[in-house]
């Protein structure tokens, strides 16, 4: 299959991994992995030797999300599953997390709250993330946040079960994505770089009776 997306781009094969570099001046580049088809990587213009950890993957446009090119790399070094860190692989057989995908990004918008500013902080809603996201050069919609968080319960292997029986509400997924995120220590205030300390928004907000964030109103509450 082809696209009529003029696209210029650079394949490179390495030992245990593969890298895209995207040549083309105003079209961004969408790496999918064929073995977990949610697992996304984004390639801007511009940007060289994007390392791709799929051992399985398609490369589409963001324009028409036409397949270009089926690429085959090499098999992943699976040395994670004696060296990482017990809270990524734990017995239930996850599969690691891969930081450059965009779900890994809506992990990150929806535990920057709690991260932030404790775990009595709401959660962002799926559009407040998708503008996070969208102001940090990752746009995205609701609707794909919505799927993500979806992938994510999966992936993390959480359920109703694991949250409190008053969070067992609409919000559940996403209060076990994230508590399981941050406690298993997949999420920590390492984990986000320069970006989203220079981009605040008010989706990253302490909880509305605290009254105020850095001189804000929060939710409507005047600061005084």
């Amino acid at each position: 299959m082809t696209s009529k997306v003029p696209v210029v781009g650079r394949v490179e094969a390495y030992d245990d991994h593969w890298r895209l570099g995207n040549l083309s001046d105003n079209c961004t580049l969408i790496v999918s992995d064929q073995d977990s088809p949610a697992d996304l990587v984004v390639v801007r213009p511009g940007r060289v030797r994007a390392v791709i950890e799929f051992e399985l993957a398609e490369i589409a446009t963001d324009v028409d999300r036409q397949p270009l090119l089926a690429v085959s790399g090499p098999r992943p070094v699976r040395s994670w599953e004696s060296l990482a860190c017990p809270q990524w692989t734990s017995g239930n057989g996850m599969r690691p997390m891969v930081t450059s995908t965009v779900y890994f990004a809506v992990l990150l918008a929806l535990c920057e709250p709690r991260v932030r500013y404790g775990h009595n902080v709401p959660l962002p809603t799926s559009s407040e993330v998708a503008r996070r996201l969208t102001c940090l050069d990752m746009p995205v919609t609701p609707r794909a946040v919505d799927a993500q968080i979806d992938y994510l319960v999966t992936k993390l292997r959480v359920g109703r079960g694991d949250v409190p029986t008053y969070k067992r509400g609409q919000g559940w997924k996403k209060e076990a994505v994230v508590a399981a995120a941050t406690a298993g220590g997949m999420v920590t205030p390492g984990s986000y770089d320069s970006r989203w300390f220079r981009r605040p928004v008010d989706s990253v907000r302490p909880d509305p009776l605290s009254q105020r964030v850095g001189g804000r109103s929060v939710r409507g509450a005047p600061v005084r």
